[in-house]
């Protein structure tokens, strides 16, 4: 499902501290700057108030001065430059004194050439003003020395009172404008100190209003965190304080409620744990949202599928079949499925829909594992059917010759004939029941081994007793190798007799005349190793992972023929498991048979025994007990 995108989660984070210090920042800027260009602006009116008053001042002096010294005759620059240079000195500025004409007549710092080579001043607005009996005033850079300059002229009469021309005073406006600047940079300096003043004080002003916001900031995000329980104690008197009172309320109880909600999850989790069925909930788009440990099993996940989906998961379309049918109908759903990893299963699945008003927002479904149970039904169909076929043989050859026996045997000869072949397959019924009656008394709960310290030796002595003449009479040479001495395990004398019986007598019976069975025991990885060899038949490689089923005959008619039950290999690995060992087989059809059982050596007491048997011979059952188990060999 596609992320909604928020203009919130794209732009960048301002503290609120910031916010704060830049407004009360802002503010003081906006306070001082005005203050600070009234300032500056009264500054420069002030100096520009001087200046103009002195310049006046001047200029009044220069007028009675030059009206005092002006000359009765003629009155040209060779008469009024001089003058004009003698007042210069105690001026202040740059004295020009201008004819009604416009000609100069002096200048303070021009004579000479220079002074007659000046140009018309008639039109210079000062002199203007100044040759119509008022005062001109104007500023601007002088073309003769290229600086600014302030020039005031008034109107010029000699002592008799008749206009005579014009004089002009001249400020450099140079200083001025110096004065200006250092005075700008004192105002900037000052404006500036008071910034700093004002960004300190907002700084701490705004850390101190927003302490208590950070504090709960700090507060929820322990509580985002899932720390409950930690209060805030703001003693401002004010909203924070209400808000802390708030929130710790909150935290109380969100506290309160997680307890009872992890104590029911735990609850929960600890029933779902200890179900022997597997539990899959999932949402409407059949995403896991949680399992227990049983599913995972089944499945063969090594660790919870939450988060993906349940085909993605479990990889099996006809559960996705089973609980998209629950989802879209709303109501509760079942059926069987099949799984062939980790291992071959067969599971009852039952769905149910979770929700109000039939609105399903999951499911949850329930597996129950039937594999073992289909499998007991099989075996008891397949068990029924192969005792059935296994008695029904001798019953009916039994009843046959025997019906023959009285209806048709005149001899004797005939009669013992008879006789003789219902005698034998009365013995392969009894063998057959005998068996059966060995394999139930292994499997069952309560059956205890009677275990004792034995010797490999001895038990290759009793098989060699056993069966080197049977092995003489068919013309197959039984070698028994040598123990090695102390080679001795722990184990029941009978079981173990049995196993090697077994063995020896299948090996036997599938060897012809001028054959070879060998058997010898060594020691292997900690264990004793019996080895019976044959150079028989030989078993096909695809039967070899079944010979140690009930009932299974490589060739069943042989098996028949030389009378074998198919039950002997298996009584043999229910014994072998007992003592906590393994049997392996290996085999080339034609070349012969090799069966190896692997029997710990001696070890702590009680190894190797079923549940059930700790007691050890002491407590077991009678040894007569086992009179009802096989006391001969089967195959």
């Amino acid at each position: 499902m596609p992320r909604p995108s928020t203009v919130a989660g794209t732009r960048a984070r301002r503290p609120l501290v910031v916010k704060l210090f830049a407004a009360f920042l802002l503010l003081s800027l906006v306070a001082l700057l005005p203050l600070g260009l009234f300032l500056y602006a009264r500054l420069r009116a002030a100096l520009e108030s001087e200046i103009t008053l002195r310049q006046r001042q001047q200029l009044s002096l220069l007028q009675s001065s030059l009206a005092a010294g002006w000359p009765t005759g003629e009155a040209g620059p060779a008469q009024i430059d001089p003058l004009v240079d003698s007042l210069a000195r105690g001026a202040g500025g740059r004295i020009t004194v201008v004819a009604p004409d416009g000609r100069v007549l002096g200048d303070s710092e021009l004579s000479g050439p220079a002074l007659l080579a000046m140009e018309n001043h008639a039109l210079r607005p000062e002199i203007e003003e100044a040759l119509q009996g008022g005062e001109g005033v104007s500023t601007r850079t002088s073309q003769t020395v290229q600086e600014p300059f302030l020039y005031r002229a008034r109107s010029l009469r000699d002592a008799a009172g008749r206009p005579v021309g014009a004089v002009r005073l001249a400020f450099t406006l140079a200083g001025i404008q110096d004065e200006r600047r250092v005075a700008a940079r004192a105002l900037v300096a000052a404006l500036g100190l008071s910034l700093l003043v004002a960004a300190a004080l907002a700084a701490y002003v705004s850390r101190r209003l927003t302490r208590p916001i950070r504090r709960l900031r700090e507060a929820a995000e322990r509580l985002s965190r899932g720390e409950l329980g930690h209060e805030i104690r703001l003693r401002t008197g004010d909203e924070h304080e209400e808000l802390a009172g708030a929130f710790n309320r909150m935290s109380s109880e969100l506290a309160r409620q997680r307890s009872e909600i992890v104590a029911e999850k735990e609850q929960l989790q600890g029933v779902l744990e200890g179900m022997v069925e597997g539990v899959l909930v999932t949402d409407r788009a059949g995403r896991v949202l949680q399992t227990n440990a049983a599913l995972q099993q089944m499945f063969g996940l090594s660790r919870p599928p939450v988060g993906r989906t349940s085909l993605e998961a479990l990889r099996s379309p006809s559960l996705e079949e089973i609980l998209e049918r629950a989802i879209e109908r709303r109501e509760r759903a079942g059926g069987v499925v099949r799984l062939s990893h980790p291992a071959e299963r067969q599971l009852e699945v039952e769905v149910a829909p979770l929700g109000r008003d039939g609105d399903a927002h999951a499911v949850v479904a329930v597996f129950h594992d039937v594999t073992r149970l289909k499998k007991l039904e099989g075996v008891r169909r397949d068990f029924a059917a192969n005792v059935s076929h296994e008695i029904r043989t001798p019953v009916t050859a039994i009843r046959g010759y025997a019906e023959t026996l009285r209806a048709a045997a005149d001899s004797p000869e005939e009669r013992a004939r008879f006789a003789e072949i219902i005698i034998r397959h009365a013995d392969r019924l009894t063998d057959l029941v005998d068996d059966l009656l060995a394999l139930s008394t292994l499997e069952s709960e309560g059956y205890s081994l009677q275990l004792a310290i034995l010797s490999a030796a001895d038990l290759l002595a009793a098989v060699e007793e056993a069966f080197r003449p049977r092995a003489a009479e068919k013309g197959i040479l039984l070698e028994v190798g040598a123990a090695a001495p102390g080679m001795t395990l722990r184990g029941d004398r009978k079981l173990l007799d049995q196993v090697l019986a077994n063995l020896v007598d299948n090996a036997l019976k599938y060897t012809e005349p001028g054959g070879r069975v060998g058997v010898r025991a060594a020691r292997e990885d900690g264990h004793v190793a019996f080895t019976v060899e044959d150079t028989g038949c030989g078993i096909p490689a695809h039967d070899l992972g079944r010979v140690f089923e009930r009932f299974f005959r490589v060739d069943r008619a042989r098996s028949r023929k030389l009378g074998g039950t198919g039950l002997g290999l298996a009584i043999v690995k229910h014994i072998v498991l007992l003592h906590g060992g393994d049997v392996r087989v290996q085999s080339r059809v034609g070349e012969g048979s090799s069966f190896a059982v692997l029997l710990p050596l001696e070890g702590p007491p009680g190894a190797g025994r079923p549940p059930g048997s700790e007691n050890g011979p002491e407590e077991g059952p009678d040894p007569a007990q086992h009179e009802s188990g096989p006391t001969t060999p089967r195959s």
